[in-house]
């Protein structure tokens, strides 16, 4: 089986007091394209930790492809002689099974691995001492469905992981010219970028967690049956994305049992426990020490306000005293970080202005440069490419930076940029820079724009800087 590696966090310091805690927040489901479905694929931020470690890096390990039927065959097989046959119907992924049968699987290889030196061998030369497999959570398969860090922040917020040469090169799909109704062999597709095969459509993988709704942007406290991600075969290219899942019961009279279908198949995920038996416990309780330890914005004009009414509520004075000068502090350390916070803000919308005024400059230019390269007489035409070309890389490293500004200012901060923009655009009035004042705004209306799930897509939010029909974005 081959697996990928999955990085969740880069350039740890394992001294650090708070590493052993060290996550990654990122947005799953989707918001603004098909409401009907609000319930079961809202927008909503969650947080991934791979629970393999290096010096500098924690991640985990996904299956290249989906399990094939032979694979699926000879886990399962109870003795040699029940090993299959290598034929193409053994390529195929393995499918109508239930999530039991997923568990069941899992259970079977976990004991081949533990059953002899040569399974704990794999696992050692993976680096992992007490590893196993398993299905992988919602969370995990939609990081890695998007792209994982292969991506910039603002592509994995997309609906599909970017693919230039579109949906019918990296997904089996119901339509004449990709499934006709049947699944496909593993891996005959493009790859996404983080090299797996399949993620969208083919089988639908079925995954750890039990399903949830989705309410507003968080899950639903209702448990359900379980959760197939990815789509299949059988459905239609337009519901395919990184958001789509559906929910099955783990039973049901249809079957008279478990229940199963012939869409669904698997993908593993090899990971270890999250409190290993080599734990260092008193590091972990330092490091929740530390993150409880730091303050809360958020939190601080309530906490201030029950200091206050603690302190009418008390009759001793000295002690009435001391809560009025605690909640004074802490009003005014609250005061102080939110200016910190707020010129923050302001720097990030001015530098995004910035970034689409220089992609502004350089579509124009690359469409200067395309102009001149039509001309199939032009004498400069091999200078012109090189100009091209690297006017297109220039164009490119803004579009990224640009894309995942919008996104940052859009998840974290969308509430206050408004006030930080009217204050941005009275500066460079002031400072007689009041040409950079219509890209200010132009971020201002962006980022209202994607916090409202109305353009979420990094090719939506590039065209609306340069314009339109640009080859080049």
């Amino acid at each position: 089986m081959a697996l990928r590696k999955v990085v969740t966090n880069q350039g740890i310091n394992r001294s650090d007091t708070g590493a052993p805690l060290l996550d990654r927040e990122f947005s799953m489901g989707r918001v603004g394209r098909d409401a009907l479905r609000g319930f079961m694929e809202n927008r909503r931020e969650e947080y991934i930790a791979g629970p393999i470690g290096t010096a500098s890096e924690n991640y985990y390990l996904i299956g290249k492809y989906e399990v094939s039927s032979a694979q699926y065959e000879a886990v399962i097989a109870k003795s040699e002689a029940e090993c299959p046959r290598m034929a193409p119907a053994q390529a195929l992924p393995k499918t109508d099974i239930s999530w039991y049968d997923a568990i069941d699987f899992s259970r079977r290889l976990n004991a081949w691995l533990y059953a002899g030196p040569n399974g704990l061998a794999a696992l050692v030369a993976l680096g992992i001492t007490d590893g196993y497999v398993r299905l992988p959570s919602e969370t995990e398969w939609e990081f890695a469905a998007r792209g994982g860090l292969a991506v910039s922040d603002a592509e994995r917020a997309n609906e599909r992981f970017p693919m230039e040469e579109g949906l019918d090169n990296y997904a089996w799909h119901n339509a004449p010219q990709s499934a006709q109704g049947r699944v496909k062999p593993i891996g005959t597709r493009k790859l996404n970028p983080l090299g797996l095969a399949d993620v969208y459509g083919n089988a639908a993988e079925i995954v750890l967690d039990p399903f949830r709704m989705t309410r507003a942007d968080r899950l639903h406290g209702r448990i359900g049956g379980y959760v197939v991600r990815g789509g299949s075969f059988l459905d239609d290219a337009g519901k395919l994305n990184s958001a789509v899942r559906e929910e099955l019961p783990f039973f049901s009279q249809v079957t008279q049992g478990e229940f199963h279908v012939r869409t669904t198949g698997l993908r593993i995920v090899v990971g270890t426990a999250a409190l290993s038996a080599d734990l260092d416990v008193g590091r972990l309780e330092a490091a929740v020490a530390a993150v409880q330890s730091q303050p809360s914005n958020t939190l601080a004009p309530d906490a201030a306000a029950r200091l206050g009414r603690l302190a009418q509520q008390t009759e001793n004075a000295g002690l009435k005293r001391q809560l009025d000068a605690l909640r004074m502090e802490l009003a005014a350390e609250f005061a102080r970080r939110n200016d910190i916070e707020e010129r923050q803000i302001r720097g990030a919308i001015l530098n995004a202005g910035l970034m689409a005024r220089e992609l502004q400059l350089a579509s124009r230019a690359l469409e200067n440069i395309a102009s001149l390269l039509q001309d199939t007489h032009y004498d400069g035409r091999e200078q012109d490419q090189r100009s091209f070309d690297a006017e297109k890389a220039n164009f490119d490293m803004f579009r990224r930076r640009y894309t995942d500004a919008i996104q940052s200012l859009a998840t974290i901060a969308a509430a206050r940029v408004p006030t930080a923009a009217e204050r941005v655009t009275a500066e460079l009035q002031a400072r007689d820079s009041e040409q950079l004042a219509p890209f200010v705004r132009m971020v201002q209306r962006q980022v209202r724009a994607y916090a409202r799930g109305e353009v979420t897509e990094t090719r939506e939010v590039i065209s609306g800087v340069i314009g339109r029909d640009k080859p080049w974005n």
